[in-house]
């Protein structure tokens, strides 16, 4: 059973492997914190309300191969996520009842490669101000049911070839 939450707020985790993991809580939350470099692969993090790994030190995490969902909110906003590795993950918010968000504004996703990836929200998804300079979303599904908004995002060099990109408004 899910603990109520699962908190590393402000931790250091640089170079910590997570690989195969299972995480589980109402609220999962890594705000803030440091973790260049750490090892994700084919972990599954799971938020019965929100996920929140936003201001974080993000660079050159492997997600590849894991299943990161929340029945309501995930967060990434302000994280320095350049050349983390998400490629075949399972990105996704909303399988609640309620109205969900998935945000990744103004976040630095300079290099990272979301190839292949399933990135989902059941509402809606921001990508504002976020710099996706030579990222790679080359046969990645982005979707949102409502909205999807990428205004002034940096899309300079990204590869977004066979993705498919959806929602009721893109902006």
């Amino acid at each position: 059973e899910a603990s109520a939450w699962l908190g590393m707020w402000y931790a250091t985790l640089s170079n910590a492997d997570f690989s195969g993991a299972s995480m589980q809580g109402s609220y999962v939350d890594f705000y803030g914190s440091s973790m260049p470099a750490a090892d994700f692969s084919g972990a599954t993090i799971d938020a019965t309300w929100l996920l929140d790994m936003s201001e974080s030190d993000m660079r050159s995490v492997d997600f590849s191969g894991a299943s990161l969902e929340s029945s309501y909110n995930l967060r990434f906003s302000y994280s320095d996520m350049s050349g983390s590795t998400f490629s075949g993950a399972t990105i996704a918010s909303g399988s609640g009842p309620y109205y969900s968000w998935m945000g990744f504004h103004k976040s630095d996703m300079t290099g990272s490669d979301f190839s292949g990836a399933s990135i989902k929200s059941s509402y809606s998804m921001g990508w504002s101000y976020a710099d996706l300079t030579s990222a790679d979303f080359s046969g990645a599904s982005i979707a949102a049911n409502y909205w999807l908004g990428m205004w002034y995002a940096t899309l300079s060099n990204a590869d977004f070839s066979g993705a498919s990109i959806q929602g009721s408004y893109v902006d």
